[in-house]
């Protein structure tokens, strides 16, 4: 019994590592892909999940961000997010206002930069394999990344 317990458990530890190797790969792999663009359009949507404040099963959250070189144009929560590079510009459409805020990308100042959004994932992230999905005749593979501090307010 023990044997078959070790061994089951040895199992679960390999599968688990090939899923998190398997996924590295992919994001590596997409990652470089998306460094050789110019430019690009990527659709996306988040989950908001709060085990203690019961939200568990909320409707995903989707944008959308056009990136050109370091300069980008995010749709995102009724907000538009333009970035040229050295100024951000934020319009929150519901408050009919409009923020500007000057980055520097040398610096955490929590600005979305182009260049780290594709390699965003090399740090403080945990990831595994998620579901394979057929979409628009299209075979996309999902990737879950979970923060590697567990009191992050972002997976």
């Amino acid at each position: 019994m023990k044997k078959l317990t070790l061994l089951i458990a040895c199992l679960f530890i390999s599968f688990n590592t090939f899923s998190q190797d398997d996924a590295k790969k992919l994001l590596d792999e997409v990652s470089q892909k998306m460094g050789a663009y110019k430019n690009m359009s990527i659709g996306f949507s988040s989950k908001l999940v709060n085990k203690e404040a019961g939200l568990l099963d909320e409707a995903p959250i989707r944008g959308y961000i056009v990136l050109s070189g370091e300069k980008y144009f995010l749709d995102y929560l009724g907000n538009e997010f333009i970035f040229d590079g050295k100024q951000l510009v934020v319009i929150n459409k519901e408050e009919q206002e409009i923020t500007i805020t000057k980055g520097d990308m040398e610096e955490e100042d929590g600005f979305i930069y182009p260049s780290k959004l594709i390699t965003f994932y090399k740090e403080g992230y945990n990831f595994k394999m998620g579901k394979l999905k057929t979409i628009s005749g299209r075979k996309i593979q999902f990737v879950e990344l979970m923060p590697i501090d567990s009191k992050s307010a972002i997976t």
